[in-house]
């Protein structure tokens, strides 16, 4: 586990005739172990923050830090959008989920037996093993992103979009995986969702950013029991919560009718 800092964060982009804030003074504080959604609107910036925090992206200013680990020890799992292209088409499935093992310095036998049985314990078991990206189907593909993010075990877990374009059935298994590996590993966890019934379900924290440049603009607890099993979506208590994070997000998107 390892806690997340924010501090004043901002992000420019800066093209040729003029310069494109997306991100103001975002200060966020991410205790060890818990699990925080984001929510905003299309091009708000989501991504781009959660970019800067696994250091694909450098900050324009403020400070990212981890509390907890030695940054050489952090571990980071991160779930990318567009998770298609984040996968080597070289490789096969087990392959790339043992990707992060070849990493830590672990040999390619060891580490491929490692990935088949991490596949199994996730009840992944339905992947080809030895198919290649361009043989999955989009959803298969996002399952071989999430174990890949999963397999070392990491303290700070990134998904952005986890539950794009999936199915119900495959939404709900990816919800279960996450549930599980939190209440087992208690992985500080960073997600973005538009899917408030994901975020309500998996969050301890439903975060809204808004804005141009954006700034977090809302910040609800979720007090939800854990675990939680999916019979609390028929609970008052639930449904109170929904459209309390609803109302406030009417405030910010609502138009007058």
């Amino acid at each position: 586990m390892v806690e997340l800092i924010l501090r004043a964060v901002s992000k420019t982009f800066s093209a040729v005739s003029e310069a494109r804030p997306v991100l103001c003074d975002i200060d966020l504080l991410i205790p060890k172990g818990e699990v925080v959604a984001i929510r905003g609107d299309n091009g708000c910036g989501k991504t781009t923050l959660l970019n800067m925090i696994a250091g694909l992206e450098i900050p324009t200013a403020g400070t990212i830090a981890f509390d907890g680990l030695h940054h050489q020890q952090l571990r980071i799992g991160y779930v990318q959008q567009d998770y298609s292209s984040s996968l080597l088409p070289w490789y096969n499935v087990v392959d790339n989920v043992a990707i992060p093992l070849r990493l830590r310095g672990i040999g390619g036998a060891v580490s491929r037996n490692r990935a088949q049985e991490f596949l199994a314990a996730l009840g992944f078991r339905s992947l080809p093993p030895h198919a290649f990206p361009h043989e999955l189907s989009g959803g298969q593909k996002q399952k071989v992103a999430v174990a890949r993010a999963l397999i070392h075990d990491p303290h700070l877990l990134l998904l952005d979009e986890p539950f794009a374009n999936l199915d119900a059935h495959t939404g709900r298994d990816l919800e279960h995986v996450l549930s599980r590996t939190h209440e087992d590993k208690h992985p500080t966890i960073l997600y973005v969702s538009h899917e408030l019934d994901r975020c309500i379900m998996l969050a301890d924290r439903v975060l809204t950013i808004h804005g141009l440049p954006a700034r977090v603009v809302s910040d609800f607890k979720v007090t939800l029991p854990r675990p939680r099993c999916r019979d609390v979506m028929f609970s008052s208590q639930y449904a109170q919560m929904r459209a309390q994070v609803l109302a406030q997000e009417e405030t910010l998107y609502g138009k007058p009718t």
